[in-house]
């Protein structure tokens, strides 16, 4: 199996509604209230022409709601779901109006192994040359490379790449050693060139999201964001800076709904036929930036929580 891309992050959160004024005004996104097959209201924030990237659901706590990961065709799909049930992993076609909810053709979800759900999906609906944004550099990164990247928190390192290498089929990009109360970072990409569009970083007893990166096309659009960020007030989470993996200039800042928010920009490609996994360690003198990214120490994520003992 090989995905394309991430499409889609969905989350719950009691301040959903600060996305309407922080979309627009801090990162030059689109954010549109819809209502699902349910009733409920959701908020769609785009930054390209998909009906939406990222879908903010009110709920009591902050938390991921799901995933979404994009194949090619119906084909693909069914040969993914089939190889799916093959590791004995439970799978369940989506109903209609599930596929209405994520505006999307074709549909399957299941849970990974620390009970986060993913779906499967083929046919986002797409409107071409809708997208204006809310800045002038509001251009971002996305096509054949996705959404950006999500980075989970999970409670055991090993099995967490077990499953999205030999069972979703994602491949390694880089693998850190990083001290502290994580056990180590590996990043993984999909069936396109960014170098990564899944993070997993290990720490015992926990799992959630703990952010989400677009990447821009103009690098005033993350200085004019970086501006923003300060004057909405935002916790800084981390200083501008640039990555040494991906070698992605950008900062980070913690959203009212739980999670970080990475905004960056001139991330390398990765060739799928020739890239070689780097590892970094810590111990060994790593210390992760080019320059910068200096971290506020804001401690864990709300979107992260102490993990179900039914899947620890």
């Amino acid at each position: 199996m090989r995905i394309h891309s991430l499409g889609y992050v969905g989350v719950e959160s009691p301040a959903a509604s600060e996305w309407l004024a922080l979309g627009p005004d801090v990162y030059g996104l689109e954010v549109e209230e819809k209502s699902d097959s349910a009733g409920e209201s959701v908020l769609r924030v785009s930054w390209d022409d998909r009906a939406y990237r990222l879908a903010v659901h009110p709920g009591p706590d902050h938390k991921l709601a799901y995933i979404g990961w994009e194949l090619h065709s119906a084909t693909d799909l069914d040969g993914a779901v089939a190889e799916l049930r093959a590791h004995g992993v439970e799978v369940t076609e989506a109903k209609p109006e599930e596929r209405a909810d994520r505006s999307v053709r074709y549909l399957f979800h299941f849970k990974d192994p620390f009970g986060n759900r993913h779906e499967l999906f083929s046919g986002q609906l797409t409107f071409e040359g809708r997208f204006r944004g809310g800045h002038y550099q509001s251009q971002f990164v996305t096509g054949s490379q996705g959404l950006g990247h999500a980075v989970l928190v999970v409670p055991d390192i090993e099995q967490a790449v077990e499953f999205f290498t030999r069972v979703l089929g994602l491949k390694t990009s880089d693998i850190t050693r990083v001290g502290g109360p994580f056990s180590e970072m590996w990043f993984l990409r999909a069936a396109n060139p960014r170098h990564h569009s899944l993070g997993l970083m290990g720490m015992a007893g926990m799992s959630g999201l703990q952010h989400v990166m677009i990447e821009t096309k103009n690098m005033d659009a993350v200085g004019m964001a970086y501006d923003a960020a300060h004057k909405a007030g935002l916790p800084i989470s981390s200083s501008m800076g640039r990555h040494i993996g991906d070698r992605m200039l950008s900062f980070y800042a913690r959203t009212p709904t739980g999670f970080d928010f990475e905004i960056g920009w001139d991330s390398i490609q990765v060739d799928d036929g020739s890239w070689s996994a780097q590892y970094f360690d810590s111990a060994e003198g790593w210390v992760g930036e080019v320059w910068g990214h200096e971290y506020s120490h804001l401690g864990m994520n709300p979107t992260v929580h102490p993990v179900d003992p039914q899947h620890s």
